[in-house]
């Protein structure tokens, strides 16, 4: 029996037809029929629901979890690639995992002369897709490549296909098209990100103005009105007015129309940026950046404002205008927490991630309990389970995880007995502008102590108190480096898209799960300013335990009214 390749094929016609191959043994059709209905079932999809198409199992396959399915890592790849089979069978085009052979002669000798076996691996799917096409390596051209690329994104159920692609082409051009070669070099055709202009191709005074602006907002006069701006806050002002600077460059004008600060401020000016902005991006990307260029864009014209005498005055205060009206249009009144925040925290409501999620750093002691001498990857592996249990116990932001120092900010019990750890921040350390005091329970303080005694040493080598150090400079690592690791960790274990700061979402949450209405405790765990803080950004958030209570007493009235019917009507 043939399977046919019609365009409307599921994952549900796909796994009957595979259930009817005569020329199949009846192990293997269960097998595969099995293996798309497992596959759905770990991406939480309905096989009737999902297109029989590379692309779709690529993307839910991505975000599927068999950690918290109770499987193993071998388990997994042979359900993927029982899936692949089935794929192949329908007459559905799909790269296969691996391209051990098929190799024309000319394509094995090219590999066989690479250098090294990284080389030879990153060019090896090249390769073979080459060979089914009948493309000898003396005729590979840029078009070759972009037929690749092609290939890659329609037809790969791998993820990450953009960077495989990249992978291959600079391989190629670093051993393949070497100087003296006749292959030619390949250029990127992958669409570029768009960047910003850097500061330095504008005018030196345009420059300089930008640099006194914000010296003046990070050194305010002590009798001013306002406090001086935190470092990250004046990283995103200068980056948002070098956004609009380029996007104004891209609508047509030079650096050189820029020659001061105050050039940008002219009603056309702000409105050819805006428009920029606007163009070709969907409303949830927009709104975001066109916050951040009011917010600055007002503070810079504040810096620069003229006298009503001044020439410029009139056209000032038109772009003033614009500019007042564009912050009211755009102000970020977050009412909620955003929308890939709530589906992130969605996935850890299940019984089982919960679980799991909570008991992380648990199951990854157990694996070093008995372990005398640790290896650096085993200390890193706990110094990122180590992080996961202080955010769980002490939902801080990034920032004050990456500056905590065993000396500065940790209290270890007197005498070297067991007890309490204290974690403290200075109100200066905060984003509240509040003094932060914890004590952690007997379980995390060991968990703690066992961590500082054990790893952190090797980790540190004698070089640094920070908590969380580099093993390569002994200093602490950055914000970025640290939630990209942890972040890393959580997909390896759980394979779950969890960053640092999700843990405060998680905290939050949970809190007025248990306590609906009591924001004056959760600002206090948060670190937040107020509880009004607090209580706008998680509006919303008890409305899920209130529908539960409703179910819950709704249940209660229909098994009451169920109870008082005649059986008949009952089983009906």
């Amino acid at each position: 029996m043939s399977i046919s390749r019609a365009p409307i094929l599921n994952l549900d016609q796909l796994r009957s037809a595979v259930s009817e191959r005569d020329d199949l043994p009846v192990q293997t059709r269960r097998e595969l029929a099995s293996a798309i209905k497992r596959f759905c079932q770990i991406a939480g999809v309905e096989p009737g629901q999902v297109a029989a198409d590379p692309m779709a199992i690529r993307c839910l396959r991505a975000r599927a979890s068999w950690q918290l399915a109770g499987i193993s890592e071998e388990t997994w790849r042979n359900i993927l690639s029982r899936v692949t089979r089935s794929f192949q069978l329908a007459g559905i085009d799909v790269a296969r995992r691996h391209r051990r052979s098929g190799l024309s002669p000319e394509w094995q000798s090219l590999l066989k002369a690479l250098p090294s076996e990284d080389a030879i691996k990153r060019l090896r799917r090249f390769a073979g897709w080459c060979s089914s096409q009948g493309i000898a390596p003396e005729t590979v051209t840029q078009e070759s490549f972009a037929a690749f690329l092609t290939f890659l994104e329609t037809q790969s159920v791998q993820r990450n296909v953009r960077e495989r692609w990249q992978e291959a082409r600079r391989c190629w051009n670093k051993v393949v098209a070497v100087p003296g070669s006749t292959f030619p070099k390949m250029a990127n055709i992958a669409p570029p990100r768009w960047e910003s202009r850097s500061l330095a191709e504008f005018p030196q005074a345009l420059q300089d103005d930008i640099a006194g602006w914000l010296n003046a907002l990070a050194h305010p006069p002590f009798d001013g009105e306002r406090d001086a701006l935190r470092p990250a806050t004046l990283r995103n002002y200068e980056g948002a007015v070098r956004r609009t600077l380029s996007r104004l460059v891209e609508a047509g004008f030079t650096p050189e129309d820029f020659p001061n600060l105050a050039s940008l401020f002219t009603a056309d000016r702000i409105r050819r940026a805006v428009d920029q902005v606007r163009e070709g991006r969907n409303a949830d990307e927009t709104h975001p950046t066109l916050h951040a260029m009011a917010q600055a864009l007002l503070s810079a014209f504040r810096h620069i404002e003229v006298a009503p005498d001044h020439p410029r005055f009139a056209s000032q205060q038109a772009a003033l205008a614009i500019l007042r009206k564009l912050a009211a249009k755009v102000r970020n009144r977050q009412a909620s927490m955003v929308k890939k925040n709530r589906t992130r925290l969605a996935a850890l409501g299940t019984p089982t991630a919960g679980k799991r999620f909570r008991t992380l750093h648990l199951d990854v002691a157990k694996r070093h309990i008995k372990v005398s001498e640790p290896t650096l990857a085993e200390a890193l592996e706990m110094q990122m389970a180590t992080m996961h249990m202080l955010l769980l116990h002490v939902p801080l932001r990034i920032a004050n995880l990456a500056i905590m120092d065993l000396e500065r900010h940790i209290t270890r019990p007197a005498g070297g007995k067991p007890g309490p750890w204290r974690i403290a921040f200075e109100a200066s350390e905060m984003k509240g502008g509040k003094p932060y005091d914890a004590l952690l329970i007997e379980e995390a303080s060991a968990y703690l102590a066992d961590y500082v005694a054990r790893f952190h040493p090797l980790i540190a080598r004698g070089r640094s108190t920070a908590l969380f150090p580099s093993s390569r400079t002994g200093k602490p690592k950055n914000t970025v480096s640290l939630s990209k690791q942890y972040s890393g960790f959580i997909v390896r274990e759980l394979g779950l898209e969890v960053n640092p700061h999700l843990l405060r979402h998680y905290a939050g949450m949970a809190w007025l799960d248990a306590m609906p209405g009591e924001y004056q405790g959760l600002a206090k765990l948060l670190g937040h300013s107020s509880a009004r803080t607090t209580q706008v950004f998680y509006t919303g958030a008890e409305v899920k335990t209130a529908q539960t209570r409703w179910q819950d007493l709704l249940k209660g009235m229909i098994d009451e009214d169920k109870a008082g019917m005649p059986k008949t009507r009952r089983a009906a």
